[in-house]
């Protein structure tokens, strides 16, 4: 899901800080006046920028992005004198009884002391302390929303500067306002940004959930790293996105997180993660996480939030993904290359088949065989000899080298294929068939750096590989024989979601697993499709229709995709007749062909395009539309 933010997003003026969410292009702003440095972005502000505003901001020499958000629903910009009571509450102490240290080894006291907690020049300050108060070392605070606001789905978004010294634990993070599914973790965690204090270049975020303690689960990762001289220590703007099936983390708009499986004891899925839960922000010293600190740690440390602002959801209409390169594998029989689709806006590139000894030859597949079987004259690639090609006995390849194939470097994209086993995978070591193998250069098997492949591991379990992450994809049962399966993998930038369905069933997800590893495909690609580099891998049956698109999808795009082959759009051809006996054949999309007999052989009429015109010459002979 692709979301529409509906507000503004010129952000506050601080002491030099920026205030837009991208560079400036004039230096300091701390000459501006004091109404233009002190302006936020309330839920009283227009949908729209201001005139006055926006010449001030032009004027000043700013060069500010507006983003269009979801509706605010709840904030609070600290520009009071004071912390604001209807929205926090705060926890006391080092934990409850039992549980010392907040179940972590945690050092400090926690307090309510303006000396821990105050709000100063619009920005709210949680000090940590080195002090002996009631039998601790340390003091600092943790606040929190529960019982005053809690919220189910949305944006969450904190900006935030944090101390830098071993021992300190900056969190903003969420909790079940009302625990439905059991004890922690039962009931979930959401962490939107924890940082140890001894590494201010990294941030994580994570989800609790599985069962009470201590059979609870976590899954985090990849973290987020700043890089050159950035770090924890200036403000950033760390936000979380959750929705009924996504968990998703930012840090000044970047995304480099998504979850998007989990489970609880208490309850079926999306449980837990289907409750509202309240916010906190803490700065803990000490504990499991960071470790305590020591000698060269400086007291006190500071953890400042600029705002916390909670926006709806707002989906939009995403844009599609741009098809890189297809083969539909359409040609008739008599042909060892196989054109790519270019009708379809992709890359112009020619597959060369050889068989297992090297050899130019012919694996197009007869009329009808492909996933569209009569309904839309599909063919598809017949590897049926390389059933005795295993294991590791040289095997048919289609395969191509081109520069069209480097598309430089990619963030994301989505794959496809469908394949048709004519036996379920033989068992033994290293037989596992490549589908296919993509990638900049000439990889020599899935799992090479730059480059993106899918295989089989076993009979019930496929590998999706992106460089040297692997995605395992594990099926209840083995992988059906002579039946059209279709995988699709999608890449966010921050993850890897497999999809798989076959020609009666729509796709679902069925595995995941994070993957924050662009590709670079450089100026030059190869693709291989039924075998990898050195025809040692070979696929026992049929495959059909692969594409490779640019550009962020989700399960609905994956099922159109299927549905392409599945159940074409219905297409007619208009037929007007002429004079002298000429006929003209009108279509709307499509490539025209003609046979002699209606059982084929079809042939396209090279260079016929829509209107047609022909004069029978009194043979038998029938025109029908090949979808593209």
């Amino acid at each position: 899901m692709q979301l529409l933010w509906l507000h503004n997003r010129e952000e506050k003026l601080r002491d030099g800080s920026n205030p837009c969410p991208v560079t400036p292009t004039y230096g300091n702003h701390s000459g501006w006046p004091a109404s233009i440095r002190k302006m936020k972005h309330a839920s009283s502000f227009p949908r729209f920028l201001s005139i006055t505003l926006l010449s001030a901001l032009l004027l000043a020499g700013f060069t500010c992005q507006i983003h269009a958000d979801g509706q605010l629903v709840w904030s609070d910009e600290f520009d009071g004198s004071s912390i604001n009571t209807n929205h926090w509450t705060f926890d006391i102490g080092n934990g409850p009884s039992g549980l010392p240290g907040w179940g972590n080894n945690e050092l400090e006291y926690y307090t309510s002391r303006p000396e821990n907690a105050f709000v100063s020049n619009g920005v709210l300050h949680i000090v940590a302390k080195k002090e002996s108060y009631n039998g601790q070392n340390y003091t600092s605070a943790k606040l929190k929303t529960t019982g005053l606001f809690s919220k189910r789905y949305g944006r969450f978004e904190f900006r935030a500067r944090l101390p830098q010294g071993q021992g300190y634990w900056p969190a903003l993070w969420m909790m079940p306002q009302d625990s439905l599914y059991g004890g922690w973790a039962a009931s979930g965690e959401i962490d939107v940004m924890e940082n140890k204090g001894s590494d201010p270049t990294t941030v994580l975020g994570t989800i609790h959930y599985g069962g009470q303690w201590p059979n609870n689960q976590y899954s985090h990762g990849p973290s987020f790293t700043f890089t050159g001289v950035d770090s924890v220590t200036n403000f950033h703007t760390y936000a979380l996105e959750w929705s009924t099936n996504f968990v998703k983390w930012y840090v000044d708009g970047q995304l480099y997180e998504t979850q998007t499986s989990w489970w609880s004891s208490g309850g079926a899925s999306p449980a837990p993660f289907d409750q509202p839960f309240y916010i906190m922000m803490n700065l803990a010293v000490g504990g499991n996480f960071g470790g305590n600190p020591d000698t060269n740690t400086i007291f006190p440390g500071e953890m400042q939030i600029d705002y916390v602002r909670v926006y709806e959801l707002v989906p939009t209409p995403a844009s599609q993904p741009i098809l890189k390169v297809r083969f539909g594998f359409d040609e008739p029989p008599g042909s060892i290359t196989s054109p790519s689709d270019i009708n379809s806006g992709g890359a112009n590139v020619i597959l060369q088949m050889a068989n297992g000894g090297g050899a130019n030859a012919d694996y197009h597949g007869t009329d009808a065989s492909g996933v569209g079987g009569t309904v839309s004259a599909s063919r598809a690639l017949d590897f049926s000899s390389n059933g005795a090609s295993q294991p590791g006995n040289p095997g048919p390849i289609a395969s191509t080298t081109s520069s069209n194939l480097g598309f430089g470097t990619i963030t994301n994209f989505v794959s496809t294929i469908w394949f048709k086993q004519n036996a379920v995978m033989a068992s033994g070591a290293n037989v596992g068939p490549r589908l296919f193998i993509l990638g900049g250069g000439s990889p020599s098997d899935t799992g090479i750096t730059n480059s993106i492949g899918l295989k089989f591991q076993t009979a019930n379990q496929l590998y999706f590989q992106l460089n040297g992450i692997t995605v395992p994809a594990t099926f209840p049962t083995n992988l059906p024989a002579n039946t059209w399966v279709f995988v699709a993998a999608v890449y966010d930038g921050a993850s890897v979601f497999l999809y798989e369905g076959t020609d009666t069933t729509p796709v679902s997800q069925v595995a995941s697993a994070a993957a924050a590893s662009p590709i670079d495909f450089g100026s030059n690609g190869s693709l291989y499709i039924g075998n990898r580099q050195n025809r040692q891998r070979s696929f026992n049956g049929w495959v059909d229709d692969f594409r490779f698109y640019t550009g962020s999808g989700d399960l609905n795009f994956v099922e159109s995709v299927r549905l392409q082959e599945v159940n074409p759009t219905p297409v007619s051809i208009a037929i007007q007749s002429l004079s002298n006996n000429a006929i003209r054949l009108i279509w709307p999309n499509g490539t025209l062909q003609a046979a002699t007999n209606i059982v084929g052989n079809w042939d396209t009429i090279t260079g016929a395009t829509s209107p047609y015109t022909l004069t029978p010459d009194g043979q038998q002979q029938f025109h029908r539309v090949k979808l593209n």
